[in-house]
């Protein structure tokens, strides 16, 4: 009955702090509903000692750095371990699954869709491997650092200073963006930087409309400025035209 092989294997995790995404601190990762740990010991890929399982933070429940999963697994002291990790648990549009020799993920059939932290993927870009089971990690939770894979478009609107007059817009569009369904493979020599734009593939459609304003935003000065809806794209390139009282082919159309 070794007290080591007694420890419980926690995890934690650390977000890479950006303004495109929605999962930008641990509330909203624990309102997106937790993230899935895949977790196999030593070099056997099907010796899977977590697969998919659910870490997730109930609100009012202690510190909020502490994460927890169903049915408790405890560290062997005569194994090493490798730890990945993708979010959310339940995503919103898309499935995600991995390769369990190389714990690489890959995300199938994402959608573009209104900003909430459901439409966002965050994944840990090249997992926790080498894990010590005889020191069990130091007496440490596994601590995942997750970077975003999606892409987040939002719309501010304010006057020029030459506007001297009120302005009420009653509508803003975003058109001529690919609202096809995207597919995202992660490759074994991802950056931060390629992990988060090189891997997606998408339809060559321009078919994408939305409404970014759906009630009338008035603006009286130029300290004035109207916050419009907010997307989670798929990453793409996005041209933008914008129009006083026309539709442009690819862009913004105001009115």
């Amino acid at each position: 009955n070794d007290a080591i092989s007694q420890q419980e294997i926690k995890f934690d995790q650390v977000l890479n702090k950006t303004t495109k995404a929605e999962i930008v601190d641990e509330d909203a990762l624990a309102e997106a509903g937790g993230f899935a740990v895949f977790g196999y010991k030593s070099t056997d890929a099907n010796n899977a000692v977590f697969d998919a399982v659910k870490v997730y933070r109930k609100s009012g429940e202690g510190a909020k750095s502490v994460w927890k999963y169903d049915v408790t697994r405890y560290w062997d002291k005569n194994a090493t371990y490798r730890f990945y990790a993708i979010a959310p648990f339940n995503p919103k549009s898309g499935s995600y699954s991995i390769n369990k020799a190389t714990g690489m993920f890959t995300v199938t059939g994402v959608k573009s869709g209104l900003a909430s932290a459901s439409d966002d993927f965050i994944i840990d870009r090249d997992g926790v491997t080498n894990v010590s089971g005889a020191t069990a990690n130091g007496g440490n939770p596994v601590t995942f650092d997750f970077h975003h894979i999606m892409a987040k478009v939002a719309f501010l609107v304010k006057k020029s200073e030459d506007i001297t007059e009120e302005i009420t817009i009653k509508s803003l569009k975003m058109t001529g963006w690919n609202a096809g369904l995207g597919n995202f493979t992660q490759n074994l020599t991802d950056t931060p930087t390629t992990l988060e734009h090189s891997e997606w593939n998408i339809p060559a459609t321009e078919d994408g409309e939305a409404s970014v304003i759906s009630t009338d935003k008035v603006l009286t000065s130029t300290a004035d400025s109207a916050n419009c809806s907010t997307y989670i794209m798929v990453p793409q390139t996005i041209k933008y035209t914008a129009a006083n009282g026309e539709t442009a082919a690819t862009g913004l159309t105001f009115n």
